[in-house]
């Protein structure tokens, strides 16, 4: 049995085996010589740059083809990202901040998209569909304004509605001096003017009731006195009532001078009775009627105190008390 030597302390005395043990793996590694140092491997082959994930494959090749400078390939990356955007609203965003006239395609393409879901979702779809239509409109003032009528052009009310939507507010950009300052902005105006005019004059003309309000809003925007003998024959023609009190509403309040000829255009809406089934729609538009009868000049002959009178009977008090008021002051002769 081996004994601890007295002379070593305790601690390092516990530990002499295990040193015995280092000491004999030493003495054989000094009686092999120094091992051979491990080979070392050849270095791995540099693989090749890799393509940027953010293009499809099938248009690496335009990006090569077509981008001359890194910010011509940025902006072409930057227009692929938007066709990945997790949503149709956030893609119709992304379109918007690449500020060129590229985006306005895809811009409509995502507004018919939109105008389908509206099946299902009216009020969130609609209201995406005029978002993107007014950012096609901002990058129409940005750069030109053809795609949008090109969109008026086609047999899609879809297409034709966005237009519409998009020049109302191109149009209000540059009144509002948001692109390149009031007095640039208003100098384009007054250029693109003429078209977008003849446009929206045209948009009245049809049987969707959508497309007759949106176009009715762009003439308000143009506020010309000359559209407004052409709204009322439109709102009076819609058999939609929505439509109908839009158009008269945005007609009774135009600008001078006002129409005084083809007033009794409004006597049937008038004078016919309010269903029992009646929305606010259907009185609203009443109201319209007689403020337009008002600013006609028509409020002092018969036959318009009599068309009013009916329809402030019919109103009484089912709404608030603006339109059958409007049409007493029409009864009465007052302004």
């Amino acid at each position: 049995m081996n004994q601890i030597p007295p002379s070593l302390p305790r601690p390092i005395a516990a530990l002499a085996p295990f040193l015995g043990l280092l000491f004999a793996f030493a003495s054989i590694d000094l009686a092999c010589g120094p091992s051979a140092p491990a080979p070392v491997p050849p270095p791995l082959p540099i693989p090749p740059a890799a393509t940027s994930t953010a293009l499809p494959p099938a248009t690496a090749p335009t990006v090569a083809a077509t981008a001359k400078t890194p910010e011509e390939i940025a902006a072409i990356q930057e227009k692929t990202s938007c066709e990945s955007k997790a949503n149709l609203r956030l893609a119709a965003g992304c379109y918007l901040n690449l500020g060129t006239e590229e985006g306005i395609g895809p811009l409509f393409v995502i507004g018919r998209a939109f105008a389908e879901q509206a099946v299902r979702f009216p009020i969130s779809a609609w209201q995406d569909f005029v978002f993107a239509a007014e950012n096609a409109g901002t990058l129409a003032a940005m750069t030109h304004d053809d795609r949008l009528y090109t969109g008026i052009g086609q047999a899609s009310e879809t297409d034709q509605l966005f237009a519409v939507h998009a020049i109302t507010h191109m149009l209000a950009k540059f009144r509002w001096g948001q692109i390149h300052g009031k007095d640039a902005d208003a100098a384009v105006r007054r250029e693109r003017l003429p078209r977008a005019h003849a446009a929206c004059l045209n948009g009245l003309g049809t049987t969707s009731g959508m497309l007759v309000r949106a176009s009715a809003d762009c003439l308000d925007e143009i506020h010309d006195p000359a559209d407004t003998a052409a709204m009322i024959r439109a709102g009076v023609a819609s058999s939609d009532t929505e439509t109908v009190s839009h158009v008269l509403g945005l007609a009774s309040t135009a600008a001078d001078p006002f129409p005084t000829t083809d007033l009794q255009t409004l006597t049937p809406l008038l004078e016919k009775p309010v269903t029992a089934q009646w929305r606010a729609n259907d009185l609203t538009a009443r109201g319209a009627a007689c403020r337009i009868l008002l600013r006609g000049g028509a409020s002092g002959q018969a036959w318009a105190k009599k068309a009013a009178g009916i329809a402030a009977k019919e109103v009484g008090t089912r709404i608030g008390p603006a339109a059958r008021d409007a049409c007493l002051a029409v009864v009465h002769g007052s302004p």
